[in-house]
């Protein structure tokens, strides 16, 4: 019996124009994306993947608005049950402000 054939790989299969992502929008190695606003700030987050495999956060310690981060460095631990996770900055620059929700921890 004939193997199945496996799938063709290359353009149309999965590619940049086979996802839809926002203009401006730029996804690091390690999980996380940059977005140049308007006004030329930098708004960073976490993506999907991250976010689901974190499982509720018990503990943040990040850096403040007025420091400096590097490319690379790390920007903010969060820890969930006893585990840390570090997650490191896709650009370098001042940091401006925060979502403050993600400090305030709800109890379980």
């Amino acid at each position: 019996m004939p193997l199945p054939e496996s799938p063709k790989s290359g353009p149309g299969i999965f590619d940049e124009s086979s996802i839809s992502v926002p203009k401006g929008l730029y996804f690091d190695k390690s999980h996380t994306w940059a977005f140049m606003e308007k006004d030329g700030n930098v708004r960073i987050g976490i993506d999907d993947f991250l976010q689901r495999v974190t499982g509720r956060i018990t503990r943040v310690d990040m850096k403040q608005p007025g420091d400096k981060i590097k490319r690379g460095e790390k920007l903010v631990s969060i820890a969930h049950k006893g585990k840390q996770l570090n997650i490191y900055s896709p650009v370098s620059g001042i940091i401006k402000d925060y979502n403050r929700s993600i400090t305030t921890i709800q109890p379980y």
